[in-house]
């Protein structure tokens, strides 16, 4: 395989095949046999470039095989644990999500969302930082906001990437908050009907609400992930609904959101 220097670790290393979708993942939603297509579109919604592979094609060159069959298979293993019970059912509404489970969920989610932005035909829009600050604090980097949906005719792996937000900004935040607003990164991932949005917003004193509007309420995983059992509040009708349902606020002074 050659040696690589490690997105994560920053050693160089002997490379691994670091799968985009996860071979687990792949096996377990459709066989791994799957032709997926890749499109980045233009803001103007015209392709910019289109690539179809088979799924255990899509892989990212930049890990190390140190990293991939150390704490990124250990993260994948927690991750199986919790997804699969919910990819089983006809229907997620009314399943549990304790603390421990939301961590694992949120963590993996993490991981999975940069390294699909570092290794798709799409501009990198996550910061090199959050690789290295991932491997090395085995933790999520600050201004990141994780939800989760429930989109009930998404029935295969997909994703969209973008840095697309919308919120209301205080008199006087105006400045700052729109230089901020440049570093954000909004990535929706879709495992069948579970939907997980990795929103970034390095904009002290403002956070993405789980708030979706039209009275619909994702489920929070992190930070302050909030346990109990998803509801139909949470449904969305697809990856796009989701990913422009992403609304930001002031705080408030108890950190809710």
């Amino acid at each position: 395989m050659g040696k690589v220097n490690c997105i994560f670790c920053r050693m160089t290393r002997e490379r691994a095949k670091e799968h985009i979708w996860p071979a687990w993942l792949q096996e377990c939603v459709d066989g791994g046999s799957t032709l997926r297509a890749e499109t980045h579109y233009a803001m103007s919604g015209h392709a910019v470039s289109r690539r179809t592979l088979q799924g255990k094609a899509l892989v990212l060159g930049q890990v190390c095989e140190d990293c991939n069959h150390g704490w990124m298979s250990k993260l994948e293993q927690g991750a199986s644990a919790v997804l699969k019970p919910l990819l089983c059912g006809s229907s997620i509404v009314g399943a549990a999500i304790d603390p421990d489970a939301a961590s694992v969920l949120a963590r993996w989610a993490f991981k999975t969302a940069i390294v699909r932005n570092l290794g798709t035909n799409y501009r990198q829009i996550v910061p090199k930082g959050h690789f290295s600050e991932l491997y090395e604090t085995r933790s999520i980097p600050d201004g990141i906001f994780i939800d989760l949906a429930i989109a009930p005719s998404h029935c295969t792996l997909g994703a969209v990437q973008s840095q697309t937000a919308f919120g209301l900004v205080t008199p006087g935040d105006e400045e700052f908050v729109m230089s901020a607003t440049k570093r954000v990164y909004n990535i929706v991932i879709g495992v069948k009907q579970v939907l997980l949005r990795i929103a970034h917003l390095p904009v002290p004193g403002y956070q993405i609400r789980s708030d979706l509007g039209r009275n619909r309420r994702a489920f929070r995983l992190y930070p302050k992930a909030s346990p109990g059992v998803l509801s139909a509040e949470a449904v969305v009708s697809g990856l796009y609904d989701f990913e422009i349902s992403t609304f930001f606020g002031k705080s408030s002074e108890d950190g809710a959101i």
